[in-house]
């Protein structure tokens, strides 16, 4: 189950825990359309207890993030490394979504 921190500055961290796959996507869906239907603040997602994400875990990102656009919030992906930064990479995501890795230098 995703973690909901208390909201702070206008924006709500989430951390995903364990590998971001079909079976933690759909219950990671159902919680991200609540967010984004009541939310009023921009998203951060924390990848820093995730160490795999697969097409099911991508598809729920962009479900979370086509939501929030079009209701003009953003969403940032911060504490990513790894196979996950490297599938977000090689599907140009990060060109859409900000992201933060462990090492800064990596996500330049």
């Amino acid at each position: 189950m995703i973690s909901v921190q208390d909201p702070t500055e206008n924006r709500l961290h989430i951390s995903i825990p364990g590998d971001f796959d079909s079976e933690f996507a759909v219950e990671a869906r159902s919680q991200f359309e609540e967010i984004a239907e009541t939310w009023n603040g921009d998203v951060a997602l924390d990848f820093m207890q995730t160490h795999f994400v697969d097409s099911s875990g991508i598809g729920a990102i962009v479900f979370l993030y086509k939501r929030l656009t079009a209701r003009n919030l953003n969403l940032e992906i911060t504490n990513i490394d790894g196979q996950p930064l490297d599938v977000i990479r090689s599907l140009r995501i990060d060109r859409v979504i900000p992201i933060r890795s462990h090492d800064m230098r990596a996500a330049s």
